[in-house]
């Protein structure tokens, strides 16, 4: 139990770090790659199997809204 504990509290930690320390642009690419990584990807291998709104995202990634919003018009456009 002791294990479980320190481990959460660990990650706990280094997402605060990172919120703390790392561009936006930044945190919203990693927090992609985690989604991608957690629920994998829809049949198209494009689209990453869940759903969130753009409120959300913006919630996990720890950013307004509309700089979300921006950013993931922005990865897109680059593919």
């Amino acid at each position: 139990m002791m294990q479980i504990l320190s481990s959460e509290l660990r990650r706990a930690e280094q997402k605060i770090t990172h919120l703390a320390q790392k561009p936006v642009r930044e945190r919203l690419a990693e927090t992609l790659l985690t989604l991608k990584e957690t629920y994998g990807l829809e049949e198209d291998e494009e689209t990453i199997n869940v759903m969130l709104s753009r409120e959300e995202i913006a919630n996990l990634v720890g950013t307004a809204t509309e700089s979300a919003i921006r950013l993931l018009s922005e990865f897109k456009k680059r593919k």
